[in-house]
């Protein structure tokens, strides 16, 4: 919950705002300590629904709509290697919850991914890109640990489930 107090007095605008925890507005620490904040809950069915697409250059794409509603886990702003920033490697964390592909322990499963695959993704291209995630979960899953402050397995595994986005449709 916001509350948000304006003043005008002396030609200065002041504002002072109270902000709720962030727990409220839907963002917690990932269960351990070493990974970044991120999404607390996935997002709701139907922000995922359909958040797939075929671009116009005819490949598999997020469309502009999720993009924003995800934006917190990819904004250069919030992501990179500058000081003050959050790890980029890390990001999976945060998409990873946000889709709903991750277990209780933060690893990627088959089902979960599947799942997220039939909601999100084009009916024609579920197959492959369900065989592409599969293998990238028998290959490269046991790599994901919450626990590498480093993140250096979830930015491998992740790297090969994005690859799905250079499938033509």
């Amino acid at each position: 919950m916001k509350t948000t107090f304006s003043l005008f007095a002396f030609g200065v605008f002041v504002a002072l705002a109270q902000s709720a925890p962030a727990e409220e507005d839907g963002v917690t620490e990932v269960p351990t300590v070493q990974t970044p904040s991120c999404i607390k809950t996935p997002f709701p069915k139907e922000d995922i629904e359909g958040s797939v697409t075929c671009s116009s250059s005819g490949t598999l794409a997020f469309t502009p709509e999720f993009k924003q509603k995800a934006k917190r886990c990819s904004d250069p702003e919030i992501w990179g290697t500058e000081e003050g920033k959050k790890n980029p490697n890390c990001k999976f964390f945060c998409q990873g919850r946000g889709v709903g592909v991750l277990n209780e322990n933060g690893i990627p499963t088959d089902e979960l991914y599947n799942t997220y695959i039939d909601l999100a993704f084009p009916v024609d291209s579920r197959p492959k890109v369900k065989s592409h995630v599969e293998e990238c979960i028998a290959t490269l899953g046991n790599k994901v640990d919450p626990k590498d402050s480093d993140c250096v397995g979830a930015a491998e595994f992740n790297k090969c489930v994005f690859q799905v986005f250079t499938y033509t449709c």
